[in-house]
């Protein structure tokens, strides 16, 4: 008995020190832990890792505040109602939407390019919810035009957080109708953390990090409202596409890193989409396309983990010929 009591006290022990050691480590951001706390949360289901991450976040100033988007370009009319509507824009033939790939400089330079006149509404960071959100404030402005609607297969994760690099707004499904919560964003607020120990989110973090197979993108946590969030969103932007007389293109994009493995979101995309009337597009595969080496994609792709100007380049030339008929 008194050795069983000895070897508990000293397992109580452990978890004190442990528990100081990642408390002061994240204090006093040692090892850059507070930058990236990976081994006590999870990036893609953890909302406890953005918020003690919480970075500043530099805003440029061509950005601006938003209080429904949180941040939009200054370049674009944006309501801050979803009750408020924009008259029609006569001088643009697409409005894109997206984050980081469709907001990239060497996309937008290619559409510029093109000829074709075009509004993006593209913003980094943004999550599915965001770009969703987006169109639904904007889309009387572009009756009869084509949505060009394109994102990450990881921006799906972003709609379970109501902060991110910022804080944003949160979706959620109640009874097949939607909720949106977080509103209107404040920006200088500080997000509220719930409690966890840290030595007990550390080691479980840990072991779910070793059932992902060492690669926290494998995660599937929070997986069925993901899904069922996404269906959602496409099946309304179906509706209101067609109520608009709009031709809607999806592109979907994918990290060269995330080429070569299985991936349960890919899955889940595909299955819906292909259950859908929609055009689609998949970045991956339209680079396989006259690929000798299907292993090899590191020529589409820069230093910057976006596509480079020969993998955009491909991709909106494969695209273009979806409304080039339209624009003649």
């Amino acid at each position: 008995m008194k050795l069983l009591s000895n070897f508990l006290v000293l397992i109580l022990i452990f978890f004190l020190l442990f528990e100081l050691t990642l408390f002061i480590s994240l204090k006093f951001n040692l090892n850059g832990l507070r930058a990236n706390p990976i081994i006590i949360y999870n990036p893609y289901c953890d909302q406890n890792y953005w918020i003690t991450r919480n970075k500043d976040v530099k805003i440029s100033k061509e950005i601006s505040y938003h209080p429904i988007l949180t941040y939009k370009n200054k370049s674009t009319v944006i309501p801050e109602n979803l009750d408020d509507s924009l008259p029609p824009n006569k001088s643009s033939d697409l409005a894109l939407y997206g984050t980081s790939f469709i907001g990239h400089k060497i996309f937008k330079n290619i559409v510029e390019d093109s000829k074709f006149r075009n509004i993006n509404y593209a913003m980094p960071s943004y999550g599915l919810d965001q770009m969703y959100l987006s169109y639904l404030l904007t889309e009387e402005a572009h009756l009869n035009k084509t949505i060009i609607f394109g994102f990450l297969l990881e921006d799906i994760d972003r709609m379970i957080f109501s902060f991110r690099d910022y804080k944003k707004v949160k979706l959620d499904l109640e009874n097949e109708r939607l909720n949106l919560s977080n509103l209107p964003i404040k920006v200088s607020e500080k997000p509220e953390k719930s409690f966890s120990l840290l030595s007990v989110s550390s080691l479980t973090n840990l072991f779910k990090f070793a059932l992902t197979g060492f690669d926290f993108s494998n995660s599937t946590c929070f997986r069925e409202k993901k899904v069922k969030l996404l269906d959602f969103i496409l099946n309304d932007m179906i509706k209101r596409t067609k109520n608009n007389n709009q031709k809607l293109i999806i592109i979907t994009f994918r990290f060269e890193t995330d080429l070569k493995k299985e991936n349960w979101r890919y899955k889940e995309v595909k299955k819906l989409l292909n259950s859908k009337e929609i055009i689609w597009f998949d970045s991956q595969t339209i680079l396989s396309e006259d690929l000798d080496n299907k292993e090899s994609y590191s020529g589409f792709y820069g230093g910057d983990r976006h596509l480079n100007e020969k993998g955009f380049k491909k991709v909106f030339l494969s695209i273009q010929s979806s409304f080039r008929e339209q624009y003649k």
